[in-house]
């Protein structure tokens, strides 16, 4: 694929001959494959996992929920059309599905209320991306009309909007896009959604919106509506996992199981079928617990110390014990797994849990949502599926890098990247200056500092990368800066998004390099990475490297940004940038404005377009091997740009 671009930019190819080997050497072998384990989310009346970084979802599909392109209800894990791979969340409800790819949001099913946030109101039965949500999406959930998501730290809901569901603080109908949450722009870091209520953990805090006439807000009142986030009682700090459900909530605080709200069937596990407007004891697990889930229907679950625990109404067998047909106040063991669990999500009348490699479902079973390729219901757990090993060596972003200008004040290095998967990665951010100069930089950044950040948190500094604590350690992974005076960070990372400045040292400024490299899993995906920062001419262009590892081709997506940057309050955008992605020194493809490339419509409907005419976009497979992608201004403008990798 070439596109029109204008020609090279000045230097280009000297720049090339110096940094491509620099960036070839990186090109190093990777770590042994891991299988990541499956995700399951249990829906109203269907079901779906992700495997291997591939969605599928089975059960009924009157809506198009389970996104295979038909409206008829399949019995058995079927695929999602167009999300192959890339995907690191799935949730589904009663009528629709969403998911969280290459750190994007895509919804599909039932769209009466604009729940899949595509700025319409038809349903869809492949997935849509939701407006304004492309990248940065860390949490995501969906009721039963409403969708709500985490988004570089803040909280944005859509779809119904009656009884304060979307929490904008205002009484509204309905939004077919994303709106801001009222109070939650920075610190969260989760959201769930109950029917007809949100709550979301914001720096380890609850917090709760839409309808509380049952006690769902967990603060001491039953206010009917409630159109801004209130604060759960005694849940201030401390709250690692919270989950919605059928008029009540649950969570874990330091290990221990509370629910609020309608008390019905015992779905609050407290011993008694008594409503609570504030979290309630579960019963027997005050301690140990590292999953809870509170069903669509009556029922909730809970694991603790491997050991999935069910509690309420049993009427279906969803409480995976059949000897207790009538249900539980309190929680039961589930009957008939054969090990430890990882996680348990709980439907309407069905429940699922994952362990290494399997799913397994219970309960009801009339809409084939237990995924056994038939329609018979199971009070015991069933075996749905076993994951495939991946690739031995699976194809995969590895290593990044961005080279340009640090200068000073905003026009610092600003680089943000993404981890997906499910699982923590461990990875080596590196800010070099010094070791530039033997490649020919003879105005290389002296003396660069690296500072990283989780949201607004910082999470790690570092000047010399010889002064960190466990400089011993980043030094044997062989990813050690080559001089003294550069910066280097080893890190352990939840799956999220992360930006790291790069500076000059008491306001230093020169050519620099931000990188991040894979240390271990590479089952656990660098979903992208972007880079801002001043684009110049000459030499002083931008430079991004990237490496792409494994046994096959990987599809990315490189764009170049300026003008959307605008309503950021970045006035010296660059107005019109220019790409054009390099293997070696042999050009690869290029593209000045992204609606002129070839594949433009593909570029759209993956949700990767830039949202300005004047932006480009590159969406190529590539054979293993070092890239370098090259920005700069038609006709030599100069201005702040964002060069962007994501992987799909």
């Amino acid at each position: 694929m070439i596109d029109r671009l204008p020609s090279s930019p000045p230097s280009a190819s000297r720049w090339l001959r110096r940094l491509s080997g620099a960036f070839a050497a990186l090109a190093l072998a990777g770590p042994a494959a891991y299988a990541a384990p499956p995700q399951v989310w249990a829906g109203g009346d269907n079901t779906c996992a992700v495997v291997n970084g591939g969605a599928y979802c089975w059960g009924k599909n009157t809506d198009g929920q389970v996104g295979n392109g038909t409206f008829v209800a399949v019995n058995t894990p079927t695929a999602v059309q167009g999300l192959s791979a890339g995907v690191t969340f799935i949730v589904t409800s009663g009528a629709h599905s969403c998911a969280i790819v290459n750190g994007g949001a895509y919804c599909w099913g039932n769209n009466d209320y604009g729940q899949l946030g595509n700025n319409a109101g038809t349903d869809s039965n492949v997935p849509v991306a939701v407006v304004g949500l492309s990248s940065g999406v860390t949490s995501i959930a969906v009721g039963d009309l409403h969708s709500c998501a985490v988004h570089n730290g803040a909280v944005k809901c859509w779809g119904s909007g009656d009884l304060g569901k979307l929490g904008t603080g205002a009484s509204i109908f309905s939004s077919a896009v994303p709106v801001q949450v009222s109070g939650i722009t920075i610190g969260a870091t989760d959201v769930t959604t109950g029917r007809y209520n949100s709550c979301a953990i914001v720096s380890g805090a609850a917090r709760c919106w839409g309808q509380g006439d049952s006690g769902e807000m967990g603060n001491g009142a039953s206010t009917y509506v409630n159109l801004a986030p209130v604060a759960v009682s005694g849940y201030g700090s401390g709250v690692s996992v919270l989950s919605g459900g059928a008029y009540f909530a649950c969570g874990i605080q330091a290990g221990a199981a509370k629910c609020w709200g309608w008390g019905t069937s015992g779905r609050l596990g407290g011993g008694n079928t008594n409503s609570s407007n504030v979290p309630q004891q579960v019963v027997g697990l005050t301690s140990g617990v590292t999953a809870i889930t509170a069903g669509n229907g009556n029922h909730g679950c809970a694991v603790a110390g491997g050991a999935p625990q069910c509690w309420g109404l049993n009427n279906a067998g969803q409480l995976g014990n059949p000897s207790l047909p009538g249900g539980s106040t309190s929680p039961a063991a589930v009957q008939g797994l054969p090990g430890a669990m990882l996680d348990v999500s709980a439907g309407g009348l069905h429940t699922c849990a994952t362990d290494d490699t399997r799913i397994y479902c219970w309960g009801d079973n009339t809409s084939g949502q237990l995924g056994t390729g038939n329609n018979t219901s199971s009070g015991t757990p069933v075996l749905v599926l076993t994951v495939p090993p991946p690739a031995a060596n699976p194809a995969r972003l590895a290593n990044i890098s961005t080279r340009m200008q640090v200068l000073t004040g905003d026009d610092v290095m600003i680089g943000g990247f993404i981890i997906g998967g499910s699982a923590p990665k461990t990875v080596v951010v590196r800010a070099r200056g010094p070791s530039l100069v033997p490649f020919g930089v003879a105005n290389a950044l002296a003396d660069p500092t690296l500072a990283l950040y989780s949201g607004q948190t910082v999470i790690g500094t570092n000047d010399d990368w010889t002064d960190a604590a466990n400089a011993a350690a980043l030094q044997a992974s062989g990813f050690a800066p080559s001089s003294g005076l550069e910066s280097g960070l080893l890190v352990t990372l939840n799956p999220g998004a992360y930006t790291a400045v790069v500076a000059g040292f008491q306001n230093g400024t020169g050519v620099g390099i931000v990188e991040v490299f894979e240390v271990d899993r590479p089952d656990v995906p660098l979903a992208n990475i972007s880079t801002r920062g001043q684009v110049l001419t000459g030499n002083d262009v931008m430079i991004g490297g990237f490496i792409i590892q494994g046994d096959g081709p990987q599809t990315v997506v490189v764009r170049a940004r300026g003008p959307s940057l605008v309503p950021f309050g970045i006035a010296n955008a660059l107005a019109n940038p220019a790409l054009a992605l390099y293997s070696g020194q042999t050009v690869v493809a290029t593209n000045d404005d992204w609606g002129t490339a070839s594949n433009a419509a593909l570029i759209q409907s993956t949700g990767f377009a830039p949202a300005s005419p004047f932006e480009s976009a590159i969406r190529i497979t590539l054979n293993p091997g070092a890239y370098t992608a090259i920005v700069s201004g038609v006709g030599g403008g100069t201005g702040v740009g964002i060069i962007e990798v994501f992987a799909q």
